[in-house]
């Protein structure tokens, strides 16, 4: 059966898996499910995209404001986790580890932060002991200047 065709056309073109005989082949133009999805049919990942992007008014103590229905959801949650709601606890959780929000942001060492801040204003307000002890010693251009406590990271 490989060499012929049993239903009439060409005797020289194969016939077997994937070859189907040339009077059964898909016209050029022709669909394969002429009945399938029609153009311009949303599927239902649009659709819910579209649903959630959506915008609404809400009002609130500073009066209307619009947000989408997903920022709306969000505050919804985020406010019940607030009021105590153990469930929307968890969903926040779940939601904030997903997406890796804590990750993201740099580790800070308050301690630190504050002492560099503390300098920072000495120096600014010249209530340094640096400052007033630079301020006493004559600079020499063999000694290098004391620009104050090095810091390591």
């Amino acid at each position: 059966m490989s060499g012929s065709n049993r239903f009439g056309g060409d005797h020289n073109s194969p016939v077997g898996y994937g070859r189907p005989p040339v009077n059964r082949q898909f016209k050029p133009g022709q669909s394969g499910n002429p009945k399938g999805r029609p153009k311009g049919r949303k599927n239902l990942t649009t659709i819910v995209d579209g649903a959630l992007n959506s915008k609404i008014t809400v009002r609130d103590k500073n009066g209307p404001r619009t947000l989408s229905k997903l920022e709306a959801m969000v505050e919804v949650q985020i406010n019940k986790a607030v009021a105590g709601d153990r469930h929307a606890v968890a969903t926040i959780v779940q939601i904030v580890e997903k997406l890796g929000v804590f990750r993201s942001q740099p580790e800070l060492n308050y301690n630190e932060l504050t002492v560099r801040t503390f300098e920072k204003l000495e120096r600014a307000l010249g209530l340094s002991p640096f400052a007033k002890a630079q301020e006493e010693e004559p600079v020499s251009a063999d000694k290098p200047r004391n620009e104050g406590p090095t810091q390591s990271r």
